[in-house]
């Protein structure tokens, strides 16, 4: 056999051996009793025997690529094995997805290589690297390290990221239910350059005390999306059909915060075409609802009652209405109490307090103001109104 076709077998054999080798070192917490024999450390360059470290190359994409893109893959490919596999082990572990174990004391240069990438275009490149390991029983721990860092890539965008500069991970997050209402009373109120600023408060506050699982993102914008065209439905049974596939395909947190916008300002729109109706239906229900418990009710209350902001709801009454909450309120207050003073015995501190005024004085004004006389001599006219019937009827 021909030398040089024999040392050619022989480094593609090496090359099979170490990429194996490496397959398995980043799968070592699943074969604990993993052990490491003479041929498979040898196969790995000698600079990555210690002090090495993983980085993963990911050029995947979530959205339907071009047909160009599988060739620029293949061509990227090509280059970064050529620029890396001299003196690391270079594995494609999926396609579009490579892993490299390379010498942390002569590391490649990840940004240049990042930023000549870009001659793929549209094919984007990130690059996620791991700390060093002494040995190379470690080297998994690098790997899991590297690929936590594709949350980071998510929020940041594509570039080159360091398990080094320690990025805080937050596990668990609190579902924001302010900035939800917040979003809310932007479309409602028709605001679509509040709305944008209040769809990227949103997701500020979900990484304001470090990076989160793209996993959780996602539940977070669909739970929100839902909410909200559950609100504006306004507890109706008119839904619209939600392109929630569409948000678990963005490959950063730009573009799920510009799909997001879009969507919501599309449930804005349709949410308008049925608004009249809905709104004088929104006002009569709330009436009912105030009627049920004049004494307790409250504008917060009745809102959560109708599926619409108190802010929301305030507007509406004066705009509908020309009048206030308050007002309106007030009104089905004393209604309450005139009835209760001509058929009920209690006293006008009683009634006071069961149409929700704790001080008499106060409710006798108001009374005063809205009936024309006091409490006590509306007593006295529908008591003579009373007598005056019955004698008639006598």
């Amino acid at each position: 056999m021909d030398i040089e076709l024999l040392s050619e077998c022989s480094t593609a054999i090496q090359r099979v051996i170490s990429q194996r080798f490496l397959s398995d070192l980043i799968r070592k917490p699943a074969r604990k009793n993993l052990t490491i024999t003479d041929r498979e450390r040898l196969s790995i360059p000698e600079e990555c025997r210690s002090n090495a470290a993983i980085a993963i190359l990911d050029t995947r994409t979530n959205r339907e690529e071009p047909p160009e893109v599988e060739s620029l893959r293949e061509q990227l490919h090509v280059e970064l094995e050529h620029q890396l596999g001299g003196r690391s082990v270079f594995l494609q572990a999926e396609e579009g997805l490579f892993i490299c174990l390379f010498p942390a004391n002569n590391s490649p240069h990840w940004e240049r290589i990042q930023r000549e990438a870009s001659r793929y275009a549209p094919l984007t490149l990130s690059i996620s690297i791991g700390e060093r390991s002494k040995d190379l029983s470690l080297v998994h721990e690098s790997y899991r390290q590297a690929v936590r860092l594709a949350h980071v890539v998510f929020s940041k965008g594509p570039g080159v990221y360091y398990a080094a500069d320690h990025l805080p991970y937050q596990a668990e997050v609190e579902y924001p239910h302010s900035s939800q209402n917040e979003i809310l009373v932007e479309m409602e109120e028709n605001s679509l350059d509040g709305l944008k600023a209040a769809v990227h408060s949103f997701y500020e506050g979900l990484y304001e005390q470090g990076v989160i699982e793209i996993d959780l993102v996602y539940l977070m914008t669909i739970r929100l999306v839902i909410s909200l065209e559950q609100a504006l439905a306004k507890g109706g049974s008119e839904r619209y059909a939600l392109p929630l596939l569409d948000i678990t395909k963005t490959e950063y947190r730009s573009e799920l915060e510009e799909k997001v916008y879009g969507i919501l300002n599309q449930l804005r729109e349709l949410s308008l075409l049925a608004k009249p109706q809905e709104d004088g239906n929104i006002i009569e229900r709330s009436i009912e609802h105030m009627k049920k418990d004049v004494a307790n009710t409250s504008l917060q209350q009745v809102a959560a009652q109708v599926y619409v902001t108190p802010n929301y709801l305030s507007m509406l009454f004066k705009s509908r209405t020309g009048r206030t909450f308050i007002d309106t309120l007030t009104d089905l207050r004393m209604e309450e109490a005139k009835r209760r003073i001509a058929e009920t015995g209690s006293k006008n501190f009683e009634i006071s307090q069961d149409v929700g005024y704790q001080d008499p004085r106060y409710f006798s004004k108001l009374f005063k103001q809205k009936v024309g006389m006091t409490p006590s001599e509306y007593r006295e006219r529908m008591g003579r109104s009373t007598l005056l019937v019955s004698r008639q009827l006598g």
